[in-house]
């Protein structure tokens, strides 16, 4: 009960340390618009345009089905304007922290430190995050507490936010497979069974409603390509968007990403050798920050120079419960000095600097190396001082830090400068 207060308690005076540091950043003239001017910046245009005139199509241009309807419904029935359905948004996400937080036992500096970090401002803007977020959240402590009152809303939120029910039920597919038994009963199968078919008939069923709204049966990646998100191989070296205020967070999200792939590897061939047992949420958030990071690495397009760019990598990262666990596992192995864990993050590190760096020139390798050392530098401290730290002089400066770049962050959206 005293940790859920001081949850509570924390909720409220995050979000005042960040109304505080932005208008301290307004003071010093680093950002100039007010929090008022939070508007239809970016993606918040077109979900504002279905909320009020509903969807459209227009073959060979970019039309609003591509967004998936659930959020423009929320914000429709709520008759909020783009500051409140913000605010919404950000305690919708923070009842989701907590119940995650509560259910598969994070330490609450790691939970601040998580809710703090810069990208975590798509929450906190009239963007989908904050619903995508509640869906992960259920469905993660479904999957923990083998629990289908929570697993399916948890599936049917997610996918009427965005598309994202193919992964899922491959996430689910993997997950199953890897933990499936002789024994188990027909209801055990089912557990897993249920969800993934789920995902796909929601899927499917919000793609009927998207032909039903606007007459016409158009391919949904076709649609895809008029944002230039077309099925490509990877063309070295992968670029952010030439924004250097916030291209490091699209790097530190491919870390994110390759570190789960090369540690998925590991779990499997211990599972298949029966060294160890399946602890599913934390291989289903890990299946999921992989799978989103080779979406993103093949569909995402190519730059002006031909190089694939890492578009909005970091708000599909970071802006989600899976993240919480991501944490909970490479912050308690970096902790508790267990070597093998930390030299699989090393490796990551390594693959994730030739991936942004193989094919540049010097002069461009010299900038990338730079911002690189300070993404890579802010990450592990993130994972020592998040977990099993009780000492308010350990962990509390990095969450400062953390919520002065996550009020930046917003002045940059507010601005319309590219965030993600």
């Amino acid at each position: 009960m005293q940790t859920s207060r001081l949850f509570v308690l924390w909720s409220f005076f995050h979000l005042g340390f960040v109304v505080s540091f932005y208008e301290l950043l307004r003071w010093l003239g680093v950002v100039d618009q007010s929090l008022l001017d939070i508007g239809y910046q970016w993606d918040a245009q077109w979900y504002w345009d279905i909320a009020t005139e509903g969807y459209s199509y227009v073959e060979n241009k970019q039309s609003n089905v591509a967004y998936y309807p659930l959020f423009a419904l929320m914000w429709k029935i709520s008759g909020l304007g783009p500051f409140g359905i913000s605010i919404a948004n950000w305690f919708v996400t923070l009842v989701s922290i907590y119940i995650i937080s509560r259910e598969v036992d994070i330490p609450l500096p790691e939970v601040l430190l998580f809710s703090s970090f810069p990208s975590m401002l798509f929450c906190m803007v009239p963007y989908s995050e904050g619903l995508f977020f509640l869906g992960g959240a259920l469905l993660l402590v479904g999957l923990s507490k083998h629990k289908l009152t929570m697993l399916i809303p948890g599936v049917i939120i997610a996918c009427m936010t965005r598309s994202i029910g193919v992964l899922l039920t491959l996430c689910f597919l993997l997950t199953y497979l890897l933990n499936v038994k002789q024994s188990w009963t027909l209801r055990k199968h089912l557990f897993y069974l249920l969800p993934m078919i789920l995902a796909l008939c929601t899927n499917w069923g919000v793609q009927l409603y998207l032909f039903d709204q606007v007459n016409v049966h158009f391919d949904y990646l076709e649609v895809q390509s008029n944002w230039k998100r077309e099925l490509s191989f990877p063309a070295f070296p992968l670029v952010a968007r030439p924004y250097p205020s916030s291209s490091w967070a699209d790097y530190l999200a491919l870390f994110v990403g390759v570190t789960s792939v090369i540690i998925l590897c590991q779990t499997f061939h211990n599972i298949i050798n029966k060294r160890k047992t399946l602890n599913e949420p934390v291989v289903f958030s890990l299946l999921y920050l992989a799978g989103v990071t080779c979406i993103v690495l093949l569909f995402s397009g190519k730059y002006v120079n031909g190089n694939t760019v890492l578009a909005s990598l970091n708000r599909f990262v970071f802006a989600t419960p899976y993240m919480l666990l991501f944490f909970k596992l490479v912050g308690s192995s970096i902790t508790n000095n267990r070597q093998k864990k930390r030299r699989l993050v090393a490796f990551a590190f390594l693959t994730t600097w030739l991936a942004v760096t193989f094919g540049s020139n010097l002069q461009e390798i010299h900038l990338k190396w730079q911002v690189y050392i300070l993404v890579s530098l802010l990450f592990p401290i993130t994972h020592l001082y998040s977990l099993g730290q009780t000492k308010f002089a350990l962990w509390l400066p990095l969450y400062f830090l953390q919520t002065l770049l996550q009020a930046y962050f917003l002045g940059l959206f507010i601005a319309e400068s590219w965030i993600g």
